[in-house]
């Protein structure tokens, strides 16, 4: 192609001031001028509570690996140690929740909850000094465990599965989830079970964070491709958190 032809060409999709005030127009309309500032300045925020948090490296490459939907990792997690939690054991109570509390917590994902009661999983709360909840976090001793969509994962058997912690938001950031993780293990003991398992996924650095807190060491991963007609999973794990147990149901 001749320049003069390739000029001209560009020319055609070059931003001239009449085509720059549309585009302008159409991208801050008054009508979306107020939702368009509240997402900017909520991604803002994240990205530098993110930043204060966990540091720049932390931050971009977790920004690099939510842009890639069709990958997905989760970080398995075992616990054989717990770490010394530094909130007041005498503050706070605990106890396993009854059937309607447990499927109430779990919301529209009532269902679930009630095919995971049956299964034998439980419910442990955390109550703080007047009974309030402070969070929770179920935990399974199946042979095998469901473990998302598509995937079960064969379980020690001095092993048990720790799933759906949550602690509520006025009461993060004070070191509550490894003394969460320790009277967990204490209850499941008595069961021939000494270590804990649980998964994140690898994009949630408040939750890697807090695990690791509590004591839980990387002991493998599990990586899902999405791709057009097929999706393709691959399980590294190490052998010693792996099982011949068999799914029975």
């Amino acid at each position: 192609m001749r320049t003069s032809e390739f000029r001209r060409r560009l020319g055609e999709f070059r931003l001239t001031p009449a085509r720059r005030a549309e585009g302008l127009r159409g991208w801050f309309d008054p009508r979306d001028r107020a939702a368009l500032v509240s997402t900017l300045s909520m991604r803002l925020a994240t990205a530098l509570t993110s930043l204060h948090r966990h540091g720049p490296w932390a931050t971009v490459r977790t920004a690099w690996k939510r842009r890639r939907p069709g990958r997905v990792c989760l970080v398995l997690f075992g616990l054989t140690q717990p770490a010394a939690p530094s909130a007041r054991a005498d503050r706070f109570t605990f106890r396993f929740a009854m059937a309607e509390e447990a499927t109430g917590l779990a919301g529209a994902d009532a269902a679930e909850a009630t095919l995971a009661l049956a299964a034998g999983d439980r419910c442990l709360l955390q109550l703080d000094e007047r009974q309030r909840l402070v969070g929770y976090a179920w935990v399974a001793v199946t042979p095998v465990v469901f473990l998302t969509e598509g995937l079960h994962l064969p379980l020690p058997a001095d092993a048990a599965y720790v799933y759906k912690t949550y602690t509520l938001p006025e009461y993060r950031g004070a070191g509550l989830q490894p003394l969460r993780t320790l009277e967990l293990l204490r209850r499941v003991e008595p069961e021939g079970r000494r270590r804990l398992l649980c998964y994140v996924r690898d994009t949630n650095l408040e939750s890697l964070r807090g695990v690791r807190k509590a004591g839980y060491k990387p002991v493998g991963d599990v990586r899902f491709s999405f791709l057009r007609d097929h999706v393709r999973t691959d399980v590294r794990l190490d052998r010693e958190w792996w099982s011949e147990a068999r799914r029975v149901w």
